[in-house]
């Protein structure tokens, strides 16, 4: 598995981690969804109201061939409305994480067929 060239790695503890440019998280999980076939959780992070950009979304994603975790993190650009990319097309269970991220965080999942409080 190759990771994209747009990630640097991130700290982390347990599983491997790296950060994605907003701009390029899409095209890096489109890349990564062949050997990371499931998408376990997207969260978000708050870094506080004084913190530009305020949010990041994190992607955890699972390999079924080598039974591996990996974490994909991306600060959404800072403006008005924080956004990203929404992966729904790519992995459907991406529908509900994306409602709950935009419920609880306010984050615009930019595609989402049907974005609305869950």
């Amino acid at each position: 598995m190759a990771i994209p060239s747009s990630f640097t790695p991130r700290p982390s503890v347990d599983h491997p981690a790296y950060n994605c440019p907003i701009a390029e998280l899409k095209a890096a999980l489109t890349a990564l969804k062949t050997d990371y076939p499931l998408l376990m959780d997207i969260t978000a992070i708050d870094h506080g109201v004084e913190a530009n950009p305020r949010f990041e979304v994190v992607y955890h994603l699972f390999s079924l061939s080598t039974h591996q975790y990996l974490r994909v993190a991306s600060l959404c650009a800072p403006s008005p409305t924080p956004s990203a990319p929404s992966v729904v097309d790519l992995w459907p269970t991406a529908n509900w994480h994306e409602r709950e991220v935009y419920d609880l965080m306010g984050i615009h999942f930019e595609g989402h067929p049907q974005l609305r409080r869950i």
